[in-house]
């Protein structure tokens, strides 16, 4: 029978301090927040060496290593948020974009520019696929992390990942296919705990709504910018899916959209499956599956909520695109 192990590390001004045991650890990986979470709940009855009271403080680096049998992988690396002094004690921590929550964000204008270069005038070194032009653009928000949450919004999303890392890696763009990127592969017969929120859906019953918006903008006047409208097929009361595309005409956003249509009429999968602990699955990574001993596809993860304590450890993995 396996061992729980883990390995939480924080820096503190009064040193580093390392616990291998816990009551429980939940950690958020999520594609669609700025910010991966976690939630450490500390062992009832702790003694503080060297030290009269608890160090911990907000701010704080944490590192959290999970596994079996002393076999621990990197889960989670980030900064404490909040120390809940709770029975047992609880400790919140983001990881690193929550900096950007205070970092004050450079107000520009351009007539015309790429996400590389909108990035970069604001400090962030961002791993982007290709040179994404996102045309004219206004900076007028207060922080970085608003800048972030106001692109999310355009369907340009940023986030980090640590991946088979040792430190987190800043990852943005339209298209978000990480160059470290792993495949990992499962079935359903061998090392899945559950299948029971997967759903499979036949190409005839699929029903969806496509809708591709350009991010570019075009120029109005001499301070405003006119917005692209959006371009809409398939079934009106079907799943709204959005694409986001940027220098494209009307005509081609028309022809994008009835191929990404095209796409998704098919056989395919939706929802969740949880698997066992053990080597950690960051968002964008992809899942081979095999399902009732058939290959079932790739598929990328969107989310990955990870719980470690006395009921197990488990990885509930959300699937996006078919890869």
């Amino acid at each position: 029978m396996y061992r729980l192990t883990c390995d939480i590390e924080i820096s503190t001004t009064e040193g580093v301090i390392r616990f291998d045991h816990a009551e429980s650890v939940n950690i958020q990986k999520h594609s669609d927040t700025l910010c991966d979470t976690a939630t450490v709940t500390l062992p009832r009855r702790i003694r503080w060496r060297n030290v009269e009271r608890n160090p911990i403080r907000r701010g704080d680096t944490i590192r959290i290593s999970l596994g079996y049998d002393g076999r621990n992988h990197l889960a989670f690396v980030g900064y404490v948020r909040r120390v809940l002094p709770n029975t047992p004690m609880q400790i919140e921590a983001q990881d690193p974009m929550c900096a950007f929550q205070t970092r004050e964000a450079k107000k520009k204008a351009y007539t015309s520019t790429t996400l590389n270069q909108l990035l970069a005038d604001q400090g962030l070194n961002a791993e982007i696929k290709g040179t994404q032009s996102i045309g004219a653009y206004r900076v007028e928000c207060n922080t970085v992390s608003e800048l972030l949450d106001a692109l999310k919004k355009q369907g340009i999303r940023t986030m980090m990942r640590i991946g088979a890392g040792s430190e987190p890696k800043l990852y943005a763009g339209l298209a978000m296919s990480p160059s470290d990127a792993r495949t990992f592969d499962f079935d359903d017969h061998r090392n899945v705990v559950s299948r029971a929120n997967l759903k499979y859906e036949p190409a005839d019953e699929v029903r969806f709504l496509v809708r591709v918006k350009n991010n570019s903008t075009v120029q109005k006047g001499k301070r405003q910018n006119k917005s692209i409208k959006p371009v809409e097929v398939g079934y009106k009361d079907g799943e709204l899916r959005t694409f986001n595309v940027i220098n494209m005409t009307e005509s081609e956003m028309r022809t994008y959209a009835n191929e990404q249509l095209a796409k998704l009429k098919q056989d395919g999968l939706s929802g969740s499956l949880t698997v066992f602990g053990g080597e950690m699955i960051d968002k964008l990574d992809a899942v081979r599956l095999t399902l009732d001993g058939e290959e079932s596809g790739t598929w990328q993860i969107e989310k990955n909520d990870i719980a470690w304590g006395s009921s197990g450890f488990r990885q509930t993995l959300t699937i996006g695109s078919k890869l």
